[in-house]
């Protein structure tokens, strides 16, 4: 569950909208721990769930300025979290690649990222948003 603040997260989604940047890091500190325990009451993986929450806060973070009414955020964001979790199951399934095979390989492997031009098209708040998220799940790692 969310963490207390003074602030709603109606408030905190009106601030975002207005331009407040730091009120989307405030919600994703609020939500992205409830979103990893969602996407793993579905996928029962650890790492898969982590990786759903952040796919969500992606999707959030792209279609948060079109949210008409910021009291059904909850809901609309724990209704993505639930989609992208059912998504991963069924990409697995379709590929017909057992969930263990998965985490398994997934583990061993490097990965190489290389850079191209879709980096620039992405704000830079979406950035700085993405790079939060990815050191909440590292320090959810390491506790």
């Amino acid at each position: 569950m969310p963490e207390e603040s003074n602030i709603s997260d109606e408030g905190l989604i009106l601030q975002y909208q207005a331009g407040r940047e730091e009120a989307l890091v405030e919600l994703v500190k609020r939500w992205h721990k409830a979103f990893c325990k969602k996407a793993y009451w579905i996928v029962k993986d650890e790492d898969l769930a982590k990786d759903v929450a952040q796919d969500s806060w992606r999707h959030i973070i792209t279609k948060i300025n079109d949210l008409k009414d910021p009291n059904r955020f909850v809901p609309w964001s724990m209704r993505i979290v639930y989609n992208k979790s059912l998504d991963t199951l069924n990409s697995i399934s379709k590929n017909g690649i057992r969930k263990e095979k998965y985490v398994k390989d997934n583990k061993s492997e490097a990965v190489e990222f290389k850079e191209d031009d879709s980096l620039s098209r992405i704000s830079s708040s979406l950035v700085r948003s993405l790079a939060i998220i990815f050191f909440l799940s590292i320090a959810e790692i390491q506790k």
